[in-house]
């Protein structure tokens, strides 16, 4: 008797497992281009959710705050910094700047400052 199952499309849906933010600082088409490559594993999509947000990790630690506090959770277990200036040209050209995205001491300061308190950073 099909009356005898149960509906499922009346439950809630259920959250994702893992909520991975990424964040970029100018990249035009980063988030479009995030979702595409999230796209190409359909059967991770259920359990994976990608949050993009753009930031400047040249700036302080306050401006970092400003930037990102309203859009990160208020806890993050694990940070993976990924993001580098690898143009030998670029960073010869601003030393400072390459110095702050490819050791983002003020992004990792925020990371790390209560009520953040990231126990994993991995860079």
């Amino acid at each position: 008797n099909d009356n005898d199952h149960s509906n499922n499309d009346n439950q809630p849906s259920q959250p994702p497992i893992v909520v991975l933010h990424a964040l970029y600082s100018s990249h035009v088409d980063f988030d479009r281009r995030v979702q595409d490559y999230a796209a190409k594993f359909p059967n991770n999509n259920e359990n994976v959710e990608i949050r993009t947000h753009q930031v400047d990790l040249t700036t302080s630690a306050d401006g970092i705050e400003s930037a990102l506090s309203s859009s990160l959770p208020p806890r993050i277990e694990a940070c993976l910094h990924v993001a580098a200036r690898a143009n030998p040209n670029a960073c010869q050209n601003d030393p400072d700047g390459s110095r702050a995205v490819n050791v983002p001491t003020a992004f990792f300061r925020f990371l790390t400052t209560s009520p953040r308190q990231c126990p994993w950073i991995v860079a």
